[in-house]
């Protein structure tokens, strides 16, 4: 709760504020431009705003740049702030003299506000949700005909989002909201990527075409597949049959062959080389025998060389033999291994094969990929024409109950403040998507403020909303016994509506008493809001 505004540049350094209804006076002559819609501003500002600025800028030219400090009192406890008009997006977080003040932006004191306030679990921002409600002259808010619009140019839909987020009924729209912005975004980069040629993309003549030729590919791999194996057969039955009988002849001509050189081995090393005795050695052998007879073994010498020689030429033409039948072996072997060589060449190459194979992966794979980005895409378009879908039975269901909430209390209210027989405004919210205003046939400026002043009741009694500011001008031309009415249903438990009034004499001694009890400040001619008259 706001309990006070304290500034210099006011006549009435403070002015205290209270629970319920609190009233900024004019004078009975309805005297403009004393102060009424400037303090509204200024109260708007304390909350966060910042059209003062904007359309009060003769305040600050007039009087310089100067500070705004106020309280507020949260669950009995005092708060106390700072504003200035030299750097407005920065509020000083002060001691109870405002002094010593800690700087937070301006996004951080509107959502301590959002918190203290007991919004914190509604979607939105504080002030999206109740800037809509002060509803003062400078503002663009005015429109008796579009009374859920914070600015002209705002969308229909954005308003009666941030009437639902109000009535705390936006959390499922939400979570659908957001399954159809992640839909439209994968969309969104998909399509970036097929401009940027990251990914194919396809007709869906293209895809029908490749879902054909993926079908005839497979068929082709299989074929292959069962010729694979029929070459895997043939493999094997060549090993088992040509191959080891081929081996067998070879390993038998490795038997003679080791055998053969064994005896070759033989013969050499059993060669008579020098096997006769040299003259010398038997002239040596008569120096220890003198009665040898040296003629005798001359002899037996010579029978000995003649054998030796003649078992040379044997040996000699043996191995000659045996390496003769060597080397055939040899030749019978390389043979073999030729042939070996010739068994596996006749085989098919399967190189072919294995090219046609890595030529259809690479077909399908990107027929493959262009169908996935098509089919992909065809899914982000179907998922996000499905949440869209629910999203407007969303929005459909939950605006007609709000609306059947304030048509009900709008009823009730105009009952309270003419007659059952009046006439009330109604609000239609077609789709969730537009919406409405239907007022009574009655045109009169007086009818169409009342209309939208009823609103804001409906809305401040229906909902969390904290506060309600009205402008003067919202009661100009109302009938007298309306007026009356109206006033009394700003009392809100817990909640305080600041609105601005003049010439209360008109609506007779009770309610002029009643709002004189409510006063915050008075305003005249002579009693200005601030201490200079700069309209003179």
């Amino acid at each position: 709760m706001l309990t006070e505004i304290v500034c210099e540049k006011f006549r009435e350094k403070k002015i205290l504020f209270h629970p319920g209804l609190n009233v900024v006076l004019g004078d009975e002559k309805a005297t403009n431009s004393i102060g009424k819609s400037a303090l509204l501003m200024v109260l708007d500002f304390v909350f966060g705003g910042e059209t003062f600025l904007a359309h009060n800028k003769d305040v600050v030219s007039e009087l310089g740049d100067h500070e705004y400090n106020f309280s507020m009192v949260i669950n009995k406890q005092a708060y106390y702030f700072r504003r200035t008009t030299t750097s407005p997006d920065v509020v000083y977080k002060c001691n109870a003299d405002y002094k010593d003040g800690i700087p937070m932006p301006l996004t951080e004191y509107t959502s301590w506000l959002k918190e203290a306030y007991g919004l914190e679990g509604l979607y939105g921002s504080f002030r999206g949700m109740i800037g809509l409600y002060s509803r003062v002259w400078g503002k663009e808010n005015l429109d008796v005909h579009r009374p859920i619009h914070n600015f002209k140019n705002q969308s229909a839909s954005d308003c009666i989002d941030s009437l639902i987020r109000l009535f705390n009924q936006y959390d499922d729209i939400y979570k659908v909201a957001n399954e159809v912005e992640k839909a439209s975004n994968s969309k969104v980069a998909l399509d970036s990527a097929v401009k940027q040629g990251i990914v194919p993309m396809i007709n869906k003549r293209r895809f029908v075409d490749n879902t054909k030729a993926i079908i005839e590919i497979n068929k082709e791999v299989d074929t292959i597949k069962g010729s694979l194996a029929l070459f895997a057969y043939n493999i094997a039955k060549i090993t088992n049959k040509q191959t080891l009988e081929l081996k067998k002849q070879k390993d038998d001509l490795l038997i003679i062959r080791r055998d053969l050189e064994s005896k070759l081995q033989r013969i050499q090393r059993n060669s008579p080389e020098k096997a006769h005795l040299e003259n010398h050695s038997l002239l040596k052998l008569k120096e220890f025998f003198p009665e040898a007879n040296m003629e005798r073994i001359g002899e037996i010498e010579a029978f000995h060389i003649g054998l030796c020689r003649i078992l040379t030429k044997e040996l000699a033409s043996a191995a000659r033999n045996l390496t003769s039948q060597l080397e055939e072996i040899d030749v019978a072997i390389n043979n073999i291994d030729d042939r070996l060589k010739k068994t596996f060449s006749a085989i098919d190459n399967p190189g072919t094969i294995i090219d046609r194979v890595v030529e259809l992966s690479s077909l399908k794979d990107k027929v493959t990929t262009e169908n996935y980005y098509f089919e992909t895409k065809d899914t982000y378009d179907d998922k996000a024409k499905t949440f869209r879908a629910q999203l407007k039975e969303k929005r459909t269901n939950i605006a007609k109950f709000i609306s059947d909430v304030l048509n009900d209390k709008m009823r009730t209210i105009t009952t309270a403040i003419y007659s059952e027989s009046r006439k009330c405004p109604k609000l239609e919210i077609t789709n969730g998507q537009s919406y409405t205003f239907l007022v009574p046939e009655d045109t009169g400026t007086g009818t169409a403020y009342s209309n939208l002043i009823i609103f804001d009741l409906a809305i401040f009694d229906s909902t969390i909303l904290p506060f309600l500011i009205h402008d003067s001008l919202l009661f100009k031309n109302i009938e007298n016994d309306a007026v009356s009415n109206l006033v009394r249903s700003y009392e809100k438990k817990g909640k305080q509506a600041f609105i601005a009034i003049d010439e209360i004499g008109k609506y007779g001694k009770q309610t002029s008493d009643y709002l004189l009890m409510h006063k915050v400040i008075q305003l005249d001619a002579q009693h200005l809001l601030y201490i200079k008259d700069w309209k003179k």
